[in-house]
């Protein structure tokens, strides 16, 4: 969904001559503070929760997840 959005905002940039409006600044923005929450969530769930994961695996002898 929040692909769909920055696909949609790139298109709408690409499809006009001229300096973003603002509007498109301003959406921009908002999508932006989006994509580094989700990257932030992103880095924890890699730092965390999947060494965590791998660890448990090994503890029951299965094939873990490798980054």
């Amino acid at each position: 969904m929040l692909n769909a959005k920055l696909a949609a905002l790139i298109g709408s940039i690409n499809g006009t001559e001229g300096k973003p409006t603002t509007q498109v600044r301003e959406v921009f923005a908002d999508l932006s503070g989006k994509v580094d929450t989700q990257l932030k969530k992103l880095e924890t769930i890699l730092k965390e929760d999947v060494p965590g994961f791998n660890a448990k695996v090994k503890a029951v002898a299965a094939d873990a997840i490798a980054l």
